[in-house]
C-alpha cells in the first residue's frame, strides 16, 4: 500500500516511522449478552472494536473488544516507539493523551473540539497584528472579531491545563473553517498539508465498511463470548488474506487493458495461489 501512495504523500509521510489512524466501530450482538456488552440503547447489546490501523501497511495493528458504552480514551494503544504519527477524531480528545504522545516523541493530528479552552500564544503567520499584543486570546474571540483574514490560520496555543504548547492549524474550505490540533511544527507542513493528512484518516472508515459489508461482520449471531471473539478474529484473518491476494494479483495489471484481459490475468495469478 505504501508503494501505491502518491509521491507527494510519501514525501511528507516518510518522515514518520508509521502513520496510524485510531478509531472504533460498533457491532450489534444478541440481546442475551447485554450484561457483557452493554449498548448505548437500553435493552440491546453491542460491542465496540477499538482499532489502531496502519495507513502505511493498510492493516489493523491492534484491536480491543469492549462494550459499546466504554469510552474510547480508555483504549491504551500508545507504544513507546518514537516518530509515530497518530490521527484520530473527537472521540479521542484528551489532553492527557496529547501529552503522552508528545512525551513519547511522537506526533498527532486531531480536529479541534468545539468549546475547547484555547489560548493563542503566538501566531505563525502574518495578518493578526491587531490582536498579537494580547497575552491571552481565545479562538472564539478571534472568530467573533472577524480577524481571520485569508483562508489559512496557523498559531501556537495553550489547551486547557496542558503545560506544553501545541499548534492550531486552520483551513477555510468551501467557505467553512476547519481547525486541527497537532504538535507537528515543521514549516513545510502547512495548514493545507495538515488538512490533507487528517483526510487520510478516512481510510480506517473504509476498513470498517469492508469488514461490515464485504466480509459480513455487521451483526454477530453467536451467543457465546468466545465464539464471538473467534468470529471476529477469523474475519480479520480472512480480510488480510484477501488483501494479500488482491495486492499480488493486481501487480502488473494496466488500467488500459480490457476487462476480459484483466479477468484472465487475475485468474492466472489467483487460481495457482489458491491451489
Amino acid at each position: 500500500y505504501w508503494d501505491r501512495l502518491d509521491g507527494i504523500d510519501r514525501d511528507y509521510l516518510k518522515q514518520f516511522t508509521d502513520f496510524r489512524a485510531v478509531d472504533a466501530t460498533v457491532i450489534h450482538v444478541v440481546k442475551t449478552l447485554r450484561q457483557k456488552f452493554r449498548a448505548t440503547t437500553r435493552g440491546l447489546a453491542a460491542l465496540k472494536i477499538n482499532t489502531v490501523f496502519s495507513l502505511r501497511k493498510f492493516v489493523a495493528l491492534e484491536l480491543e473488544i469492549a462494550p459499546e458504552t466504554r469510552h474510547e480514551v480508555k483504549f491504551k494503544f500508545l507504544t513507546r516507539e518514537k516518530g509515530v504519527l497518530y490521527v484520530f477524531d473527537l472521540g479521542w480528545w484528551c489532553y492527557d493523551l496529547f501529552g503522552k504522545i508528545m512525551d513519547h516523541k511522537s506526533f498527532f493530528v486531531c480536529r479541534l473540539k468545539d468549546g475547547a479552552d484555547v489560548a493563542i500564544k503566538e501566531f505563525r503567520c502574518k495578518g493578526y497584528s491587531a490582536v498579537s499584543g494580547r497575552k491571552r486570546l481565545s479562538l472564539k474571540e478571534l472568530l467573533d472579531c472577524g480577524n481571520l483574514g485569508g483562508d489559512r490560520f496557523d498559531a501556537m496555543v495553550k489547551l486547557g491545563d496542558m503545560k506544553k504548547r501545541v499548534r492550531l492549524a486552520g483551513l477555510k474550505h468551501n467557505g467553512e473553517w476547519y481547525f486541527y490540533v497537532t504538535n507537528i511544527t515543521d514549516e513545510k507542513f502547512t495548514p493545507q498539508v495538515i488538512y490533507e493528512i487528517y483526510r487520510l484518516r478516512w481510510q480506517i472508515e473504509i476498513f470498517f465498511k469492508e469488514l461490515k459489508s464485504n466480509v459480513s461482520l455487521r451483526h454477530i449471531v453467536m451467543k457465546d463470548e468466545d465464539a464471538i471473539m473467534l468470529e471476529i478474529y477469523a474475519t480479520l484473518i480472512f480480510y488480510l488474506l484477501t488483501r494479500t491476494l488482491m495486492s499480488k494479483a493486481s501487480k502488473g495489471l494496466s488500467v488500459g487493458k480490457s476487462l476480459a484481459e484483466v479477468k484472465r490475468r487475475l485468474a492466472d495469478v489467483v487460481v495457482p495461489m489458491l491451489l
